[in-house]
């Protein structure tokens, strides 16, 4: 491994610890919610090793951390969602979604569906708040449309 290498797993291990810091967890505690182990999360923010694709997954969909900050240290730790450019309400699929939304049949399909994801969801949340420390975590305290 050359010294770039070195610096670069080091630099990320820092981060990956503010990030546990940030949500005010243990070690432990952080490893139970990714379900690995205290030794993993250790040698991640020691730099002795990169983390999993599981858990680069897991932090980037699951608690918003910004991939740019993650792996440059640019912009801000969690990602600040933000609408596609690509979405309009000219777009295609926007206006066919809106045209399916005027079917009751379609409508009530629809919102089944939207219902069964935001369980899923509110599952995960539940899931990580129950690891975490009983101070609100601002960015997963948001309403979600």
């Amino acid at each position: 491994m050359n010294n770039g290498e070195k610096k670069f797993k080091i630099e990320i291990g820092k981060r990956f610890a503010e990030i546990r810091t940030h949500l005010k967890m243990s070690q432990k505690t952080f490893a139970q919610y990714f379900s690995t182990h205290q030794s993993q999360i250790a040698n991640i923010e020691r730099g002795v090793i990169y983390p999993n694709m599981t858990l680069l997954s897991r932090l980037m969909f699951d608690l918003q951390i910004n991939p740019y900050w993650l792996f440059g240290g640019i912009g801000d730790m969690i990602a600040q969602p933000k609408l596609s450019p690509e979405i309009t309400e000219s777009d295609p699929d926007v206006i066919e979604l809106i045209a399916l939304l005027k079917i009751p049949k379609c409508k009530r399909s629809i919102l089944a569906a939207t219902d069964q994801i935001k369980e899923i969801f509110h599952t995960d949340i539940e899931r990580f708040r129950h690891y975490a420390s009983d101070k609100p975590i601002e960015f997963l305290n948001k309403e979600t449309a």
